[in-house]
């Protein structure tokens, strides 16, 4: 087994480099001792080494094992033990692999005076501590396992958690009367309304028009243990109402494994007083209950639910529930749980989330949970210091129990004073108080969860947690495996977002990714962790830390002096020094020298404090991994040691300027992430901005030749002198993305890209949440046509734009090129085919001053390199580059020198967007490769280049928008784009007609298909508004694969084939919309074929003649939207279900003359209806919905439908954008 896979779970492991005994065997061969007797020590502490890894992994499982005993007095006096032993042994190891690496990154020996010395290095003192540290263990192990703890996994010890039931003392409930009706109605407890007197089901009333295939509901209430759960279950449970609605609730204490038989047993047996045997199949359990459930309603309640029924996706549940769902219509089961993620599964509701009593019933129970019931008056001094201690417990009554009792009846201001300044977790408690319930919560976690958690008990209370900070902190506890950052900021995450669902850790409301730990739990963490992790708010503090500490923070200067914090140097065990207190007028430098003299052992090290420099001994934390300075500091660069810092992972100084990294700096094999002021490195992906502190600084690219994937240098217009830029990329062989840009990342000018319109309402965004819609709510913002051009100028005697770019000559496996807001007019000289030979795709955009592209001098070039399979290709061609993006290039005018198939045979995407000075006549020779052709606003001769396309033989996809186009030969297109598969045509405003052959037509000329779109699928017209018929395009023998027509904003369109889309044999998706120019074709039917599945109709006039005729055998319609259609009177009651027996989404508004549709009843079947703005309509309460939100407000509804076009209206700009971007 690999060192470090054993040791994971249980310490800080260390960096994956010695992966085992033979990596071992191979270090101490290689170090060729001397002497016999060297040899023999190498190889005693080589043996001593393998048993110590062999026994890591037991040693991992007793941890784990013994945590669920903790609150057993004896273990919770080994195990700490246990623990430091690990430790120690996991010190010793890491100890040794940052001497293999070095060994590794030094290439010799050379650096060490001479073996021998280094021989003695190694083993003087090793092979005893080895021994020691071993048989430790082995003491220690053979104790716990003579206390039993040994074998299989164990769950909770029944006794640390009682079983509830339903009954309750009464006279204990504090919870207020709204809190208790609000889910008495969400049960469906029928209430009296006070004006008509009559009795509706709130539950019915507000969700009965959501599908529900079962007759049983489930209600999952969730909140943190303490905070009241079953207790308000338990008077819900005593309710008369309650119980005249449901009979006596079936009470069932889930607790920590989710036993489907047992529950199931133990509800007939509630039920029915029937004993079930341990061997009684599932299937019988499931009949008896299923006899049960369907001859009454029922309340089931299930407390206190935990994770593990969660696992294989609820499969346990699924099968309780199989059963249960048969119950007579009404019944509910009750689920109470700590967990989000429980919640989300057994949920058929919204979860009830309870956060606890609020501010002022807290208060009355606090003071009953002190006096008694009979509470006396009190003065306002203690009232005050009660209120101060009240606003910790964060309404939970649990918590407001255990102070009572610490107070217990005192009106003495000192007591009281006493507790108010007290943590939580420093008072003694019995274990149903509420940290010991709120560690249970802790003991369920899994074993990394557990030590994510405690990570985060060095920081203070209310300490708000960037998601960044978290997962880096985590990373460099080596809390996240050992794959790449990357991969490990998604385990990461994952991490936090369980520990989120499971109430550790709650969102801060308008802080994006900052997360603060729950009060409690915080308490909770200081109390679990108290043998590993300490914080220090103040000097009184430091007499309590124990000398083998692992973890310790600073969270306050107080009267921590100089002295105090040279004295942390004691703790020599320290793995992680957290320093997050105000010490930014106290200069740490002298500090940090005695710290990095004596902890040796540090992994984590994150300061908040001012600093000179970075002393030159840090080179002593040989196992340091992070790194984190948050303060503003003054030095500009890294002392020369920190470059034998190997085992550093992540460098986080994201307030500081460095200018220069040492020399070595690329011997930081292990680091994956760094932040400066103005420089962000990750392994695939890394950043500069030389707007960001000193532009010098950029010069630190240099030193790091590890960058890998892609690499985006912004505001290179700040760079002053091109020896700043001066082979800055040419070393950097793993780059694979470059990007460079004159002008900050979020400076874009407008072109194309596209924003969230800020009033759609809420239920298009379900609609489209929903899956109603593959249309996107977008809205163009201005064209770059109508802006300022952007002229990139600088002050005389400063480098030009020119002289940047030409010192930034990439490797030459470069793979994809990006330049944006480029000042220059042309090209570099390094932009030829044998300079980036392995260039697949180049982006140029906001690049107004070029007026050209070419390759000057690569025709002439006959450069032989190896590419695989291509090892003799010559480079005068960019043989892989397959995409290529030009936008918003304002003057560009010739790109003919470029884009043509002698320079690129295997071009497959080709975006022009918003290049209106290019002249297409130049251009004749597109490379016949093209798979994908986006073309908007681009440039001159625009018919005549429409007709020129020629041999795209490969072409599928073909995107056109200007307004000087005139016409298109479609005739042409259909003998030379035979792959075409989708054609979009948007915002040509001057398009008046399409050319279309006479053979398509009338086919029978031709014989056949001859000059047809084949493969054609997709057609999309929009804003195309001098277009007044689609008679002559739109003919089934002409588009015989057709399967997606969508026109829109056509103002002019007078004439459309109606009557033939019937003969559109493989049609599935309609839309016509904002053309009202064809409510005149009243004499012609709609027809469609049976194979729509989607069909969308707005704002086209009166269209009384398509409908309801046109829905008529529409079996596989799924989706139906009509939307300001006057004239249309009535759809007929007997056409639902009968003509559309698969609609799903049906989306009605703005018909002002629609006066039925043949009732509610007739649509139930339906799962998403929105009807609205419909006057005549009176058969429904408008806006009607099934399965959108009910609490959207009606005027949010109602104003909804006149914006849903400008999904239509507007998407296809959106997919333009995010195609070329």
């Amino acid at each position: 087994m690999a060192w470090f896979a054993a040791a994971q779970d249980v310490v800080v492991t260390a960096t994956a480099v010695v992966s085992g005994a033979s990596d071992w065997a191979n270090f101490f061969q290689l170090i060729r001792p001397a002497n016999f007797q060297e040899q023999n020590q190498a190889e005693q502490l080589k043996q001593n080494l393998w048993c110590l890894e062999m026994s890591l992994p037991r040693v991992r499982d007793l941890v784990n094992y013994s945590e669920w005993w903790i609150h057993h007095e004896a273990v919770a006096e080994l195990l700490p033990r246990l623990k430091d032993m690990v430790c120690d042994a996991e010190d010793f190891v890491e100890e040794y692999s940052y001497c293999e690496l070095k060994r590794k990154l030094e290439r010799n020996l050379n650096a060490v005076s001479n073996h021998s010395d280094y021989i003695n290095n190694v083993t003087h003192g090793s092979i005893g501590k080895i021994q020691e540290i071993q048989q430790r263990i082995e003491h220690l192990v053979s104790q716990m396992k003579e206390m039993g703890l040994h074998g299989e996994l164990p769950h909770f010890d029944q006794s640390f958690r009682l079983e509830t039931s339903s009954f309750v003392d009464e006279s204990k409930i504090f919870y207020c009367k709204d809190e208790t009706s609000r889910l008495i109605r969400l049960l469906g407890v029928p209430i009296k309304r006070k004006r008509t007197g009559n009795c509706i089901s709130m539950r019915e009333s507000t969700s009965h028009a959501n599908e529900n295939k079962s007759n049983a509901s489930v209600l999952a209430i969730v909140g943190i243990g303490g905070a009241g759960k079953t207790t308000l279950v338990q008077q819900i449970c005593n309710d008369r109402r309650v119980k005249r609605y449901f009979g006596v609730p079936i009470w069932i204490c889930v607790s920590y494994k989710f036993d489907e038989k047992k529950i199931a047993r133990e509800f007939i047996r509630s039920t029915t007083g029937e004993k079930m045997e341990v061997s009684d199949s599932t299937d019988l359990l499931q009949r008896k209950i299923r006899d049960v459930v369907l001859k009454k309603r029922f309340l089931l309640v299930l407390d206190d639910m935990w994770d593990d029924v969660c696992i294989n996706e609820g499969e346990k549940w699924q099968v309780l529930l199989q059963a249960l769902i048969h119950g007579l219509p009404g019944s509910m089961i009750l689920v109470t749980t700590r967990s989000h993620k429980v919640a989300e599964l057994v949920s058929t509701m919204m979860p009830f989330h309870l956060n606890g009593l609020p501010d002022a019933t807290f208060w009355s129970f606090f003071k009953f949970c002190v006096f008694g019931s009979a509470v006396p008056e009190i003065s306002p001094e203690l009232e005050s210091i009660g209120k101060r201690i009240t606003s910790k417990l964060t309404g939970s009554p649990l918590a407001a129990k255990t102070l009572g009792r610490f107070l217990c009846s005192s009106r003495d201001i000192e007591d009281w004073t006493r507790i108010s300044e007290c943590e939580l977790w420093e008072l003694r408690q019995n274990k149903n108080d509420i940290l010991p319930v709120l560690q249970l919560s802790y003991q369920y976690l899994p074993s990394h969860l557990k030590k994510c958690f405690l990570v985060c008990a060095l920081y203070p209370k209310g300490y708000m947690f960037d998601e960044d900070l978290l997962i880096c902190i985590w990373r460099g506890s080596d809390l996240l495996g050992s794959q790449g950052f990357r991969q490990s900021r998604d385990v990461g995450q994952g991490y936090l977002q369980d520990l989120i669902s499971r109430s550790f850790f709650r969102s801060v409301p308008n802080g994006s990714s900052k997360y603060m730990i729950r009060s409690l739990m915080h308490d909770m963490a200081q109390l679990v962790s108290r043998n590993e992790y300490r914080m220090i708010k103040d000097v009184s503090d430091l007499r309590d830390v124990p000398e083998n500490i692992r973890h310790l923070s600073i969270c306050s200067s107080g009267n921590i002096g100089y002295s105090s914090l040279i004295s942390l140097s004691k703790y020599k065990k320290l793995q992680s020094l957290v320093c997050c207190g105000d010490f930014k007028y106290m200069d740490f430098t002298p500090i940090l020298k005695h710290w990095f003299q004596e902890l040796k052992f540090i992994r984590v090290l994150s300061l908040a404090c001012k600093l000179q420099e970075i002393p030159e001994n840090i080179v002593n934390l040989k196992l340091l991994r992070y790194l984190g300075i948050s303060s503003v500091c003054s030095f500009k660069e890294l002392p020369s040691s920190f470059c034998s810092l190997y085992n550093l992972q992540i460098l986080d100084v994201p307030n500081i300027d460095l200018l220069y990294l040492p020399k070595g700096f690329d011997n930081l094999v292990n680091l994956q992430w760094m932040k400066s002021k103005s420089f962000q490195y990750c392994q695939d992906c890394s950043y500069f901005n030389a707007a960001k502190g000193h532009s010098e600084g950029i010069q630190l690219l240099k030193h790091i030749d590890q960058i890998h994937g892609s690499l985006k240098i912004e505001n290179l217009g700040k760079v002053r002198s091109k020896a700043e830029t001066a082979e800055l990329l040419s070393n950097k062989k793993h780059l694979e993305k470059l990007t460079l840009n004159w002008k900050h990342g979020g400076q874009t000018n407008a072109s194309n890209i596209v924003k969230f319109k800020d009033d759609n309402s809420k239920l298009l965004q379900l609609i489209r949440k929903n899956g109603s819609s593959e249309n996107n709510v977008y809205e163009p913002l201005p064209q770059p046509s109508n802006l300022k051009l952007r002229r990139h100028r600088r002050k005389n005697g400063t480098t030009t734009d020119m002289e940047v770019i030409e010192s930034l000559s990439p490797h030459t496996n470069l793979k994809c090129l990006d330049i944006l807001y480029f000042g220059g007019e042309s090209m570099p000289n390094w932009f030829k085919p044998e300079r980036l030979p392995n260039l697949r795709s180049l982006k140029f955009h906001y690049c107004d001053r070029v007026s050209s592209i070419q390759l000057s001098g690569s025709h002439n070039t006959r450069l032989f390199i190896p590419q695989g399979l291509f090892s003799r290709r010559h480079c005068s061609e960019f043989f892989f580059l397959t995409s290529i993006s030009l936008k918003s290039c304002m003057n560009l005018s010739s790109i003919e020198g470029f884009l043509q198939r002698a320079y690129l045979p295997t071009l497959r995407t080709l975006s022009v967007i918003c290049c209106p000075s290019i002249n297409w006549e130049r251009l004749m020779d597109l490379p016949s490769s093209l798979e994908i052709l986006t073309l908007d606003k681009f440039g001159k001769s625009s018919d005549y280049f429409v007709s020129s396309l020629l041999i795209l033989s490969s072409l599928t996809y073909l995107h056109l928008s200007c307004p000087y186009l005139t016409s298109i030969p479609l005739g042409i297109w259909s003998k030379e784009l035979t792959s075409l598969k989708k054609l979009k045509i948007h915002s040509c405003t001057s398009l008046a007609s399409f050319e279309v052959p006479e053979t398509a037509l009338n086919p029978s000329y031709s014989g056949g298909m001859i000059g047809s779109f084949l493969s054609l699928s997709e057609l999309d017209i929009f804003f195309c508004q001098k277009l007044s018929s689609l008679d002559e395009l739109l003919v089934p023998d002409y588009l015989p694969a057709i399967k997606v027509i969508k026109i829109g904003n056509c103002s002019d369109l007078v004439s459309l084939p109606v009557e033939r889309f019937a003969d559109f044999l493989f049609l599935e998706n309609l839309e016509i919309f904002s053309c009202p120019g064809l409510g005149g074709q009243r004499g012609r039917r709609l027809a469609l074929p049976s194979s729509l599945k989607r069909l969308y109709l707005a704002t086209c006039g009166d269209i009384s003649g398509w409908i309801p005729s046109c829905l008529h055998n529409l079996t596989f319609l799924m989706r139906l939207w009509l939307g300001e259609c006057p004239c249309i009177t009535t759809i007929p009651d007997n056409l639902w279900r009968r003509h559309l027996p698969a609609l799903k989404e049906l989306v009605i508004w703005g018909c002002q003359d629609l006066v039925s549709i043949g009732g509610a009843q007739n649509i139930a079947y339906i799962h998403n209806v929105y009807i609205a703005d419909c006057p005549e309509l009176e058969e429904l309460n408008q806006p009607y919905r099934i399965g959108y939100n009910d609490t959207l407000s009606p005027n949010h509804a109602q104003s909804a439908p006149n914006q849903v076009m400008e999904v239509n209206r507007t998407k296809q700009v959106a997919t333009t954008s995010l195609l070329t971007t």
